[in-house]
């Protein structure tokens, strides 16, 4: 009876003929072709959406997505992908990172996030995301930041231009209010400064070519 009904099915076009994913921007093509490992014309009822649910859901790119069958013969995948933030870069490497520290393969990808804050050192991906919130407050001056190191997993070194701005530890906030006072100001097309050193919350110190001047 089981084979009978099968049998039936199949020829009344209950038969796997197209997979369709919808929300995919970034999931590489030959990752989308291996979601469903099942050769047309494959029984529909057949499929195992669990096992393609946990085949998609593997995919580093994919944050959330669902799997259904649309009668009579088509698999239908619905993803949401994580969304790209900074480009981090480690050990000669350039990674894109998402909010969560999660890595993906920049390959193909540069000229779409290029534009992206770079960050760079070890565990660097992990705490961008607060880093890119404490500077919002200013996306002029954010988009000004070449690119930012992590010093130590404890505070951030921002390359504005040509010069080298070394961040506080603590209250960051309130060093970056003033770098964008004296960016309004024109203080950073200074030429001649070379480094702003805002670690002592109390006083900071610029360093010109030829000199050190203390503020």
């Amino acid at each position: 009876m089981q084979k009978f009904c099968e049998s039936f099915l199949i020829n009344n076009g209950f038969v796997l003929r197209g997979v369709i994913v919808y929300g995919r921007n970034n999931i590489p093509i030959k990752d989308v072709k291996a979601f469903v490992e099942y050769d047309k014309e494959y029984p529909i009822f057949r499929i195992d959406l669990k096992k393609v649910l946990d085949k998609v859901s593997c995919n580093r790119w994919v944050a959330k997505c669902s799997v259904r069958r649309r009668l009579p013969d088509t698999i239908v995948i619905k993803v949401v992908e994580r969304v790209p933030i900074a480009i981090w870069q480690y050990q000669y490497k350039h990674y894109l990172v998402d909010k969560d520290g999660r890595i993906f393969d920049i390959d193909g990808l540069t000229d779409k996030y290029g534009h992206l804050l770079h960050v760079v050192g070890k565990s660097a991906n992990f705490y961008v995301y607060q880093l890119i919130q404490d500077m919002e407050n200013n996306p002029t001056l954010l988009h000004e930041v070449k690119y930012a190191v992590i010093q130590g997993k404890r505070r951030w070194d921002l390359f504005i231009g040509d010069i080298l701005v070394k961040m506080p530890e603590k209250r960051f906030d309130n060093a970056w209010r003033y770098l964008g006072q004296l960016y309004s100001e024109g203080v950073l097309n200074d030429k001649s400064i070379r480094v702003i050193d805002m670690r002592d919350e109390n006083k900071f110190y610029v360093e010109k070519f030829n000199n050190v001047t203390l503020s």
